[in-house]
């Protein structure tokens, strides 16, 4: 077992951070999702032993984080939301003074390794105050491994305020960890991200986890699915046929395309495209809108609310 918290506890004055939380994890890449305020903050600061719960337990690799923290950082990582260094400093400057830490001898051979990786390593020589948004996710992350003993990986936002490339670059050096037996934790708002990398999620709300499981047990949570059809060029004129599928709950055309809610997507999507192939129209897309991920999260939060 990589992480087991039981009925934890942590206040801050009157207020109720966490409220009973119970996490396990035994591997692989889990999605800590919730909204903002939920506790996912709180809980990855118990986890990285930054804070002592109020009650309950939590073990990371069977230590007490609060009281072993130095021993479980050889084995564990965090990358937080927010971590700033003096901008003065090259991003060397910051990636070498990480690397002594775990008495590395080949230092500048490792930086430029993992550097390398996320396509960095061509500005370790200036000063990160001139670093856009992404460049300095991206140096946080290659300062997030530089411990080759770490098997464990807490990610805090690693997607929010960065570019696509950056985007796209973290994500590749994730699963590539991934495959390297490196497990994760990775709480984020940048849902349609987490889709192509985690495995499995848990659903934190009022300092509670509500729904734990991989995605397609989750999706059980959504009654109604939203589709999103685009096509090349305007779509057709005589779209009102599809009012005559009973599958389709609602739909509207805008400028994006063809937007459908149904709660039987298998067989709402038979009939649409029964009425477009008819019509020769020209579809380039259909994904879900907003994105899976994101129809459970929002269908959970009213639930629970509910």
């Amino acid at each position: 077992m990589i992480l087991y918290a039981k009925d934890v506890y942590k206040f801050f004055g009157k207020i109720k951070a966490l409220d009973g939380l119970n996490l396990k994890f035994d591997g692989g890449v889990l999605g800590f999702i919730g909204p903002n305020g939920a506790g996912k903050t709180t809980t990855l600061n118990l986890i990285a032993g930054f804070i002592k719960p109020d009650g309950g337990s939590i073990e990371v690799f069977g230590m007490n984080p609060w009281d072993e923290r130095h021993n479980l950082f050889r084995r564990m990582a965090l990358l937080p939301d927010e971590l700033e260094f003096p901008s003065y400093l090259t991003g060397y400057d910051v990636l070498r003074g990480e690397a002594r830490l775990y008495g590395l001898d080949n230092i500048d051979d490792v930086v430029r390794d993992v550097a390398h990786r996320v396509n960095i390593e061509w500005a370790l020589n200036q000063r990160i105050g001139t670093y856009s948004m992404g460049m300095y996710k991206r140096l946080l992350i290659v300062r997030t491994f530089l411990n080759p003993d770490v098997e464990f990986v807490v990610l805090d936002e690693p997607f929010s305020n960065i570019d696509v490339e950056s985007i796209i670059l973290i994500t590749k050096f994730i699963m590539e960890e991934v495959e390297r037996g490196v497990n994760f934790l990775i709480a984020s708002h940048v849902l349609p991200h987490l889709l192509s990398i985690c495995d499995h999620f848990s659903f934190i709300h009022r300092g509670k986890i509500i729904a734990d499981g991989d995605v397609n047990r989750l999706a059980g949570f959504v009654d109604e699915f939203k589709y999103l059809i685009r096509f090349r060029g305007d779509p057709p004129d005589n779209l009102d046929i599809i009012s005559t599928s009973k599958y389709i709950i609602e739909y509207s055309v805008d400028r994006l395309g063809l937007h459908i809610t149904t709660r039987d997507p298998s067989n709402a999507l038979k009939d649409i495209f029964r009425f477009l192939i008819g019509d020769g129209s020209n579809v380039i897309e259909v994904s879900l809108y907003p994105d899976l991920l994101t129809q459970i999260f929002i269908n959970l939060g009213m639930e629970y609310e509910g």
